[in-house]
């Protein structure tokens, strides 16, 4: 769930996460950070950071500043699309029930040196389905994770990775717009979840600029900010695995910080 608070309800309208890491041979590293929703709530670091400020809560009341808030959304309407989308659209009734979206642009570029830009997104086999109205108001703040282990239980969920495949004048440095939904697709591969449980994630940044070879990212302020933006990471439980991103050595790429694995 988005947002950063453990106590907001599975009812509520905000993104669901999915976060991947894939180790492929040679020990390389590929990651991604997707959301359910097409595109993203802030165009700029600035923008996100300052609507991130004008929703904590107000010391006197314990809850956010709406006049704050409006003065935030009123210099940065950038936030309006997203703001927009999840007013039409109620929350996906499971984990392997919704999409998951890239949301940011990447060149995929071949051995010979020619590329073309993307997204992608992952598409449930299991159908997308929003919870109905009358769902809402009796399924429970905590239904999530149940409903994915009952799902397991009748055997793995999958997504097809589905790739968008932009054409010129596509924003590719602007992640509140979305492509037109004309654009060619392919279906490129599967992902497959047998299992849930454990902690092994807790330690992981899920950082969208751990590439492989071949996929380069574009200059869109916000993908290239998420290295740079790990704190939350460095907060969360130590176990095995967090030790090991923390022993990785960091080397910078484009100006950005990236972890290396061991």
């Amino acid at each position: 769930m988005a947002g950063g608070r453990p106590a907001t309800p599975d009812t509520a309208r905000n993104p669901r996460g999915l976060g991947l890491r894939f180790v492929l041979p040679g020990g390389n590293v590929h990651q991604m950070a997707l959301l359910h929703v097409p595109v993203f709530g802030a165009a700029t670091p600035e923008s996100f950071h300052a609507r991130l400020e004008a929703d904590l809560p107000d010391p006197a009341t314990g809850k956010p500043n709406p006049v704050r808030q409006a003065d935030v959304a009123e210099r940065y309407p950038d936030n309006r699309a997203l703001g927009a989308w999840l007013a039409q659209h109620r929350p996906p009734a499971s984990y392997a029930q919704a999409a998951y979206h890239s949301l940011h642009a990447f060149r995929f570029v071949a051995a010979a040196g020619q590329g073309h830009w993307v997204k992608w997104r992952f598409v449930p086999r299991d159908g997308e389905r929003e919870l109905g109205e009358e769902e809402l108001k009796t399924i429970g703040p905590n239904f999530l994770e149940p409903v994915l282990q009952q799902r397991l239980a009748k055997g793995p969920v999958l997504w097809d990775l589905v790739l968008t495949l932009g054409e010129p004048g596509d924003p590719l440095d602007n992640p509140t717009l979305a492509w037109p939904k004309e654009r060619s697709e392919v279906t490129v591969g599967r992902l497959t979840i047998a299992r849930a449980g454990g902690t092994d994630c807790e330690g992981v940044n899920f950082d969208p600029l751990v590439l492989s070879d071949g996929i380069e990212p574009s200059a869109d302020p916000v993908l290239l900010f998420r290295s740079a933006a790990a704190l939350s990471a460095k907060r969360r439980p130590v176990n095995s695995l967090s030790r090991a991103v923390r022993r990785s050595e960091a080397r910078t790429t484009r100006g950005i910080l990236l972890w290396t694995p061991d």
